[in-house]
Parts: structure tokens; C-alpha cells; sequence
């Protein structure tokens, strides 16, 4: 299925079970406006993230009581292209994360970075960055935009994931890791957060 239909099949799911955090959501950008700020840190963006921002531009304001009611999904506080920017200047500095470009991010410091690096054996996939827990190589996550996108719809739609009547972001681990491994299975990281739990 195309990428644009699976990504506003997924904010159509958001409008529905959480209206506020849908708006909360930025337009998405011009594609003058996205090669305006690919310019800016000097590599390529793949056509997939092009996707991504041209449909929805993160969070536009933080003004949310509590982490939970931030995310989209688990690791999903979705950065505007502005702010992804802005964290790739700070992670710029260890080469591991060089043209891996973060746009979800957990609120704690770890990130779900798109790896925009031609050379690079997780090209054009997701991967995980978490110092809190020693992931400080990029391990892959999602095996692609559209599996990341796939995946969390398929949570909403199996009751892995719900807003509770703070809409805040409940998530049970054990399906959550299941489900996903099987929908990623070129990723690594959902086996050993299923051993982990």
C-alpha cells in the first residue's frame, strides 16, 4: 500500500481516539519548505520522510499535563521537522548517528531516528537510540516509514495501545513487543525487548 495512505489512515485513527493530541499536530510543510531545511544539515532526506512531513509537521505545542499525553505511540512524541533538526545538531556529534535524522522521540531522551545514510546497512529504515539503556549504536526498530506506521495502527486497532480518560497513552509490553516483532522482522531490537519483559 502506499505510504501516503497508510500515514493518514494513521492520523485519521489519532483524530478518532485522541482529538486533542490530533490538534496539537502541525500542518504538513510545503516541499519547498522541506528542501528549504534538508539544505540546512547538508545530506539528502529519502523520498519517505518527504512523505512523512508533507502530511503532518509534530507536535505544535506542549501545553500537556503529563508525558503520556504527548505520544502517539510508544517512543512517539512526533518532533517537528524544525525540532528534529535542531536534536540532529546535538547528536551530530557521535559519528554512529550521523545522517540518522530523529522524529519521534520518547520525551527522555531516547529517539526513533530515520536513517538517511546511502552507505548505511539500515538505510531508509527505523532505529532506536537510547543512552538510558546502553543502545547508544542505532538498532533497528521498524523495518521501514511504512511498517512504523503499519505497525502502530494494527496496535490501536488490537487494543495494544489506548488513551485512558486523561488521554494518556496506555500501552500493554508483552503484545506490543509480539505484534511487532512480527510485523519488523528485519528488526532486531522487538526480540530483546520481548526478552527483557
Amino acid at each position: 500500500m502506499e505510504l501516503k495512505i497508510i500515514i493518514d489512515q494513521f492520523f485519521r485513527l489519532i483524530n478518532f481516539t485522541n482529538p486533542y493530541i490530533y490538534e496539537a499536530l502541525g500542518d504538513g510543510l510545503e516541499e519547498s519548505e522541506i528542501k528549504y531545511m534538508e539544505q540546512s544539515i547538508n545530506f539528502d532526506f529519502p523520498e519517505d520522510l518527504h512523505t512523512l512531513y508533507s502530511i503532518k509537521n509534530g507536535l505544535q505545542h506542549a501545553d500537556f499535563e503529563r508525558l503520556e499525553q504527548t505520544l502517539l505511540f510508544q517512543n512517539g512524541l512526533f518532533l517537528t521537522l524544525e525540532d528534529s533538526i535542531k536534536e540532529y545538531e546535538y547528536l551530530i556529534f557521535d559519528f554512529k548517528l550521523r545522517k540518522k535524522l530523529p522524529i519521534f522521540d520518547s520525551g527522555g531522551g531516547d529517539f526513533l531516528l530515520f536513517d538517511c545514510d546511502k552507505k548505511s546497512s539500515t538505510y531508509n529504515t527505523i532505529v532506536y537510540y537510547s543512552p538510558a539503556l546502553l543502545i547508544t549504536t542505532p538498532q533497528s526498530i521498524y523495518d521501514s516509514m511504512e511498517t512504523l506506521f503499519s505497525t502502530n495502527i494494527r496496535c490501536f486497532i488490537d487494543g495494544v495501545y489506548k488513551y485512558d480518560d486523561t488521554m494518556s497513552l496506555e500501552i500493554a509490553p508483552k503484545r506490543l513487543a509480539s505484534l511487532s516483532k512480527k510485523m519488523n522482522p528485519n528488526s532486531s531490537f522487538w526480540e530483546e525487548y520481548e526478552r527483557y519483559l
